[in-house]
């Protein structure tokens, strides 16, 4: 033991070191950690640069911050006990400095009551004075049962209480009824109002299949007073831009989706290289059931089209070249705003709804 003591001592500038930068960089880690995600995401892009290296480093932040704070407090351990107290006064002070703030990162992250005394602070300064009603529908042909019907209204109520307070709202949604649920939400405006509800009701994302002749039955639906879609499809609208002008191209799209409803396990906004601040695509990783769909999706449908459908809206109908393994894939961001783009990736990052949502009544409070 003399031996170590004696060899710690030799180092005993490093250990200080490393106490006083472990305890100090674990407080501010763990403090961005406790921000709302919409402000936490709002810190690291831009410092970091990189969406999916900001992602990768939001993921981990918890785990950085325990790697720091018990770097910090080992090494302040070791030093006190390897070091006389005569030998350097100001290290003495500031290895004691890196082990309090250690302590303090510690009690901010492992202490549960500083979340929820924040959340009811935010409650009472900021009383709900809209509320939203909104009901899941059943987008496939044959009815849910009632055990999956319930089992979708729970995950919903789930997604929404961990999406809304990415946006910076604490009320928690309740169950209204049988089959509907109750968003209390804090506006001060009627923009805030509707991006609010966008961002409550949306996250329904259904991969479906293009027909193979789509662009033959465009045609007859033109030509043909009396046109109907063939059974099981539909007509959806993809808007384009072609030599700087506007067009909706008509496709004729499977009624029932490939693959949806609570498929996507997180998503982030990826920007164009020559525009930092331009939101070129949203980068979805499926959750890993729903990966292998889309690889045998993919597989066996190669040379046909693939479309994107959001909330009922087409966004893209991309031809499948090669089987997708990984379970990733991108949404456009051409046909959205910053803001819109922002908040959907926002909205998919806790996952995709398991059934759309629709707003049944909506109530402003003064």
């Amino acid at each position: 033991m003399p031996a170590i003591r004696n060899s710690l001592g030799k180092i005993s500038s490093i250990l200080a070191g490393a106490a006083v930068a472990g305890g100090a960089l674990s407080v501010p880690l763990v403090i961005v950690a406790k921000l709302p995600e919409h402000l936490r995401a709002s810190c690291l892009q831009p410092l970091i640069g990189s969406a999916r290296i900001a992602l990768w480093f939001e993921d981990r932040l918890v785990v950085i911050w325990i790697c720091l704070a018990v770097v910090g407090a080992v090494a302040g351990v070791l030093y006190l006990w390897a070091t006389p107290r005569t030998a350097s006064a100001k290290l003495d002070v500031g290895v004691i400095c890196g082990l309090a703030l250690a302590g303090c990162s510690a009690a901010l992250a492992l202490t549960p009551v500083v979340d929820s005394t924040a959340r009811e602070i935010w409650r009472a300064a900021h009383p709900a004075n809209y509320e939203i009603v909104l009901e899941p529908h059943n987008p496939y042909d044959e009815p849910l049962s009632e055990g999956r019907q319930e089992n979708c209204l729970f995950e919903t109520l789930r997604i929404l209480s961990a999406r809304l307070p990415r946006v910076g709202q604490y009320h928690p949604p309740h169950r209204s009824g049988r089959d509907q649920l109750l968003v209390r939400l804090h506006a001060d405006s009627e923009e805030e109002r509707e991006r609010l509800k966008r961002i409550a009701q949306s996250g329904y994302v259904a991969f479906r299949l293009v027909h193979d002749d789509s662009g033959a039955l465009t045609a007859q639906q033109a030509n043909r007073a009396d046109f109907q879609p063939p059974a099981g499809y539909e007509t959806l609208f993809l808007d384009t831009q072609k030599q700087g002008r506007a067009e909706r191209q008509p496709l004729f799209v499977k009624k029932t989706p490939e693959l949806g409803g609570g498929c996507i396990d997180k998503a982030y906004l990826q920007y164009d290289p020559a525009n930092p601040s331009l939101p070129r695509a949203i980068q979805v990783q499926l959750n890993r059931e729903a990966s292998e769909a889309f690889r045998r999706l993919t597989a066996e449908n190669v040379g046909r089209r693939l479309a994107i459908v959001l909330d009922g809206k087409l966004l893209c109908a991309a031809e499948i070249r090669v089987e997708i393994p990984g379970g990733r894939c991108a949404i456009s961001a051409d046909s959205f705003s910053y803001s819109e783009a922002r908040d959907l990736a926002a909205a998919l990052r806790g996952g995709g709804l398991p059934l759309p949502l629709r707003v049944v009544r909506e109530e402003r409070k003064p």
